[in-house]
């Protein structure tokens, strides 16, 4: 009687502990799925945040495109307010520097009469004090006109250049050497304001 119980009490114990193993197992069963489920979870969002990054990159990108081409349209509008600053202060230099050649054009002759009219004073008058101050006011005249920029051309002697010369008289000579000068020519800071009319040998003897 004694040996039936304790048998009655072995199966018993025998019977909890399966159900306690498989409780435990069922416990660890539920836990792995826990885990499973996190662990797609996780996956998922990384996948998630994969996307996000590479939609982020492109939008970096495109924003990055957008600033350079910017950049760049910014840099040729710059370069092009350069030109046109430097073409406007180019413009403004010439036209300053060359604004007075017609009031030039009108000077010029009065001083080329008064050296004319030195050229018939009376050898013997050539001393007196109105010539003297005449010959020292058309000096004066050629130093001031020099110091802004205006020269005369030379000319006789040389060879017949169209850029600078207007032969207006033919005679015995060197053929197209200028042999006198009927009107005197001049530049003004480089540029001719007017030519010098000369005349040239036509390549005749005397």
């Amino acid at each position: 009687m004694f040996k039936s119980k304790h048998k009655k009490d072995d199966s018993h114990h025998k019977k909890g502990k399966h159900t306690d193993e498989k409780k435990h197992e069922a416990k660890k069963e539920a836990k792995d799925d826990v885990k499973q489920d996190d662990f797609l979870k996780q996956i998922e969002e990384l996948t998630n945040v994969e996307k996000e990054l590479k939609g982020a990159e492109e939008k970096i990108k495109h924003v990055e495109s957008r600033a350079e081409e910017m950049n760049n349209a910014y840099k040729r509008a710059l370069a092009d307010l350069e030109n046109f600053r430097r073409r406007s202060a180019e413009e403004k230099a010439d036209f300053v520097k060359y604004a007075a050649s017609n009031l030039l054009l009108e000077i010029l002759p009065c001083l080329d009469n008064f050296k004319k009219a030195l050229e018939f004073v009376p050898k013997e008058q050539k001393k007196e004090n109105w010539v003297e101050g005449l010959v020292q006011s058309v000096k004066f005249f050629e130093m001031t006109l020099e110091k802004q920029g205006v020269e005369e051309i030379k000319a006789v002697g040389k060879k017949l250049d169209p850029n600078f010369h207007e032969a207006v008289l033919q005679g015995p000579g060197e053929k197209d050497k200028v042999l006198e000068e009927m009107e005197k020519g001049y530049t003004y800071n480089g540029k001719v304001i007017k030519h010098s009319k000369v005349k040239v040998g036509d390549g005749g003897k005397n």
